[in-house]
This record gives C-alpha cells, structure tokens and sequence, in this order.
C-alpha cells in the first residue's frame, strides 16, 4: 500500500519550501519525520542542500533510520532513499560535541565531524534545547550560525515552560537575542526563591511561536479514538515506613545521609514499593501497586505499555510479569536495541518503559492501554508518553491508568503534573515538611 502526505503535512512542507527556518510544533503522531525527509529529499534532488544533519534523543536515532527505510511506503524508489541514506547523518545529542582540555580548564565543543556549514540542520525533540545554560543548547546555537536552513520540531505544542522557546527561536534566529538575560527581561514576569521563571508574558511568547512557527495538533489532523483517563488509587500499606521516611528517622533503614530532599526521595520509592540503603541495596516494601498493576494487565488481552521512573520498579515489575509467565520487554537505559518494534509487530503484551528513555518518538500504538505507575515531575514527559499510543494507526480507545498512593505526595506529584505544570524540587520538600509538621502535630 502507498501513503501519502496529509493535508497538514503538505502545509508545513509548502511552509517549508518558502523559509529557511521553521519551528515544526506538531503533537506526537502528526507525521514530523516523513515531513523532514521529503523536503530533505526534494532539496538534494534540485541540488539546494548537499548533505543534512538531524540530531534527535539518543533513544530515536533508529526511529529516523527506520523512517527513511519507510519512504518506499510513499512512493519513493530504492535509488531515492538510497539518496538521502547517504546524504543524512544522524546524531543523538550527546554525541555533537566533547570534552577538551584548555589549559587547565577543561571546556566543551563541538565534534571535528560536526563543525562544518550544514545543507539544513534538522533538531527533533527540540525542546531539549530549553535549558539556556546547558553544553548541549550553547552548542547547538552556535552550530546554527553555521547553515542556512534549519528546522526544529517538536511534539509538545501546548507547552508551559515557555523558557524552553529561548533555544527553541534563538536557532531559527541567532540574532534574535545576544544572550538569555535579554529574553529573561522581555518575557519573564515573575520567579521563584530560586530564580527560576514561573510567570511568562504568555500573549507575547505565543505570538512568538506562530511568528517562528506552525503548530498542528493530532486530532485536528486525523480522525483520532477517544481517550480516558482512570485514577486508580492503592492502598499505603507501608505507612509506618513512610512516615519514618518523611520524617527522617531512617537508621533503622540503613540510611544516614541527612542531605536536603532525601527524606520526600525516600518516601516516594516506599510507595513504589521499595527503598534503597546507603549502600544502593534495594529493599522490597509491601506495595499494592503490583497487584493493581497485574489486575489491569490480565484483565484484558490487549496489550499495554508501563511507564515507570525507577529502575528498581522496572525490575520487580519485570519479575511479577516472568513469574505470572506474561510476555514482556523492557526498555530502558539498559537496552541499547529499539525493542520497541517488535513489540509492535509481534504477540508480547506488555513493555515496561522508563520516561526518560522512552517517552519520546516511539510508535507503540499496537497498545491502546498504558499504566503509569508512578508520576513524573515533568509534564512534558508525561505528555510525551501518552503520545505513544494516540498516534496515527491507532483505531481503538485508548485508556490511561494512573497508579498513586492516596495522601502522600505521589498523589500531589501526579495531580499537578497532569495539569501540564513541572513539580519542583523545592516543592517536593516543601510538601514532605507540611507532611512532617502534621505527623508530629498528631503525637
């Protein structure tokens, strides 16, 4: 069967094809990628680009690979992708630069490999360039000087933190700004004790964004399945653990180390069912968490995907599974293969993921079922991870799971973030103190 493009995706192509730089902010499942290829292709053919950089999360650079072997879906002839196979280099964003020594100082620059004029210069995922003082946005800005056509994309259009668009605009537009602070003055009304924005000019910066950019959402481009969400709250049966948690008392535990935000850490893995000593020693604690887990997953045959912060929970969870004989895999920062494609074409019922490693880019829409069993404090990875099972080639209702503890600050990471709002380290300690504060209030 032949694809091709939709009518949004021929829009941002058109759009494309008239600016040297455009910011892509499309949701998950838009078709970002094919987008890319077939203006790269069409520029190699009519000989404006020789070469293309894309740099992508370490965890997509096979999802890209994969991508221009799926041209052949288009239309496009061996010889053609043959074209742009050879013309493309594709980079995670860790491998763009290194560590040198000046001196006695050690600094960062870009890969020899790297630092050259570019035919276009593609980021994906680009709000990863939010953060103004990393290596890795200084880097890519400085990379951006270098070529003339450069796109970002990205799949969370709605978002926030709106100071990741510095990055984000000042590659399209180097000369927009000579350093953060000016961005800082002219968008941010207001911050934290630590400095940190929480009020933007939100008019101004949306205005920003459609100057620079065209946002598409997936339901305004394909005819997509209803979703649901369902709070499923477990039962705390570890309470006494808990609150020696988040009150410090943790000798008993085999932890000493009395260093800012160990106690909410610590409290926060007994609701995942597990604590770790000072000597990295995982202990199981008695969670209900794996039981609600194991009732959602045998309940029906269709398949489902975990979303999990913790290693350890990767691994209990993985245990359960084994020893309940349900197929499974596990994708993490363990697994260097994208395990992910043969769980979308073969009978394996469940992944178990790890935000970080795969909340972005994968297809997994064989599913339509995804657990969360636990939060994360970023709502850009949360609704990043919903978006691997809405998707274009999703045909079912989709159902969303989330596990928390009821009165604990799993239930208050988890009700914020899903507002689309980060959760602070600060806030994290600020509720783990209210918390304390009312466990000694009742002795």
């Amino acid at each position: 069967m032949t694809y091709s493009l939709a009518e949004h995706q021929k829009r941002i192509l058109s759009m494309m094809e008239e600016r040297s730089s455009l910011g892509i902010f499309a949701e998950a499942g838009t078709g970002k990628t094919m987008i890319a290829l077939t203006w790269i292709h069409d520029r190699l053919l009519d000989g404006t680009i020789n070469d293309a950089l894309v740099v992508c999360p370490a965890s997509l650079v096979s999802s890209w690979e994969l991508a221009i072997d799926r041209m052949s879906e288009f239309g496009y002839s061996d010889f053609e992708i043959g074209i742009v196979r050879d013309a493309i280099s594709i980079s995670s964003y860790q491998m763009i630069w290194k560590s040198v020594m000046k001196g006695e100082r050690r600094t960062h620059a870009l890969r020899e490999w790297v630092d050259k004029e570019w035919g276009v210069i593609v980021v994906d995922e680009s709000h990863r360039l939010g953060d103004p003082s990393s290596v890795q946005t200084k880097l890519m800005l400085k990379l951006a000087h270098h070529t003339q056509y450069r796109y970002i994309m990205t799949g969370t259009p709605d978002s926030t933190r709106y100071v990741k668009l510095y990055g984000q605009i000042k590659f399209l537009d180097p000369d927009i700004w000579n350093s953060y602070r000016e961005f800082d003055a002219r968008y941010v009304w207001a911050r934290d004790i630590f400095r940190n924005p929480i009020r933007y000019d939100v008019e101004s910066l949306e205005a920003l964004k459609r100057q620079y950019g065209t946002v598409a959402r997936l339901r305004e481009c394909f005819d997509m399945p209803l979703s649901t969400d369902i709070d499923v709250p477990v039962e705390l049966r570890s309470k006494k653990i808990y609150d020696d948690m988040i009150s410090y008392n943790l000798a008993d535990y085999g932890i000493t180390a009395q260093v800012a935000g160990i106690g909410s850490m610590k409290a926060l893995q007994i609701c995942s069912g597990f604590y770790k000593d000072d000597n990295g020693t995982a202990h199981k604690v008695d969670c209900g968490k794996m039981d609600a887990l194991m009732t959602i997953i045998e309940g029906s045959d269709d398949k489902a995907v975990v979303f999990c912060t913790y290693t350890e929970s990767i691994v209990n969870i993985c245990a359960c599974l084994s020893k309940k004989k349900v197929s499974y895999l596990r994708f993490d920062g363990t697994v260097k293969e994208p395990v992910w494609q043969q769980f979308q074409k073969d009978d394996t019922k469940v992944i178990v993921v790890q935000y970080q490693r795969g909340s972005e880019g994968l297809d997994l829409f064989a599913a339509c079922r995804m657990v969360f069993y636990e939060p994360t404090t970023q709502a850009v990875l949360l609704e990043q991870s919903k978006a691997r099972i809405m998707r274009k080639g999703q045909e079912r209702p989709c159902r969303y799971y989330f596990l928390y503890t009821p009165h604990t600050i799993e239930e208050r990471i988890m009700k914020k973030v899903r507002t689309g709002v980060d959760v602070s380290r600060k806030e994290l300690d600020d509720w783990a103190l209210e918390e304390r504060k009312r466990l000694h209030s009742a002795f």
